[in-house]
């Protein structure tokens, strides 16, 4: 049975995402809570397995919640419009980060998503997103020597994480098991020195096409998983 923790501080909004979250994870047990306070009591209390906050918080409080989220190994949903905001909260460990405007399909795709073992970034706020992690990457040491780290395979993962791919779509793509690519992404992410899926896609879009070819050539051939 899944335990799902909601934080909100506006009750309409509670309201509104008890009910689709109770649709849609029937016999869920789900945890209402109104403030960041009751959400890390609760958190630490019930062990939810998902944790969904649309509060308002200023942002370094919202990162920290994010943080603290992360390391009580619930997966976390963070609701947000702001640009810079979903950039801190992937780099905190978030793992979805949704715009309001997605409303609550957005949010159900997201949990489902996240509970699948997947990353979510909201379109709108993903080449934001992207483009800051870029921009980290290039005022830290160049990523060129770790990526020479990865194997043929692994190669074929980044590229296609940074073309968008998920878990699904990279296992459909290189004939493999879903299994096997996250084992695959899971190798990437260590051997690159990154946090997240998405910091893996902004990396392999920081280093450019060489490696987006690779995955077009070696298409030509099957490889040995």
């Amino acid at each position: 049975m899944m335990r799902i923790a909601v934080a909100a501080d506006r009750p309409i909004v509670l309201l509104g995402l008890r009910l689709a979250l109770g649709r849609e994870f029937a016999g869920s047990v789900i945890e209402p809570v109104t403030s960041a306070a009751q959400c890390l009591a609760v958190v630490a209390r019930a062990h939810p397995d998902l944790t969904v906050v649309d509060v308002q918080l200023p942002s370094h409080a919202l990162r920290q919640l994010c943080e603290a989220l992360h390391e009580s190994r619930t997966r976390s949903i963070f609701l947000t419009d702001s640009q810079p905001g979903a950039l801190e909260l992937v780099e905190a460990r978030a793992d979805a980060v949704v715009s309001h405007r997605e409303g609550l399909p957005g949010v159900v795709r997201a949990c489902r998503t996240v509970a699948e073992g997947d990353m979510y970034v909201s379109t709108t706020l993903l080449v934001g997103v992207l483009h800051g992690l870029i921009d980290r990457q290039r005022r830290g040491p160049h990523s060129r020597p770790a990526v020479e780290r990865l194997s043929q395979r692994e190669r074929q993962v980044l590229a296609l994480l940074g073309a968008g791919c998920d878990q699904t779509e990279i296992a459909r793509t290189l004939d493999i098991a879903p299994e096997t690519a996250k084992t695959h992404i899971r190798h990437v992410l260590t051997k690159l020195g990154v946090r997240s899926r998405v910091e893996a896609a902004a990396l392999a879009n920081e280093i450019g096409f060489e490696v987006a070819v690779e995955v077009e050539v070696d298409r030509r051939e099957p490889l040995d998983v």
